[in-house]
């Protein structure tokens, strides 16, 4: 019950924030989600070619699975 209080109050608090100084949230997010989109392409990009060169690790588990020790 404390937490819901204080995350309510906090919430609040965040958004009295965001409507006083509205003018420079505007100008942060347009400097930030450029950089968002781009690190999330870039992020988008490892995983597939992670998912192009194959799951070596995966296979090799089997291998080491199927050989008796």
């Amino acid at each position: 019950m404390l937490s819901t209080l204080i995350g309510f109050i906090v919430a609040c608090v965040s958004l009295w924030g965001m409507w006083r100084w509205r003018t420079d949230l505007w100008m942060v997010l347009r400097g930030f989600l450029p950089l968002c989109f781009f690190l999330g392409g870039v992020i988008a990009m490892v995983i597939g070619i992670s998912r192009l060169t194959g799951d070596d690790k995966h296979d090799k588990l089997k291998h080491l699975e199927k050989t008796p020790s």
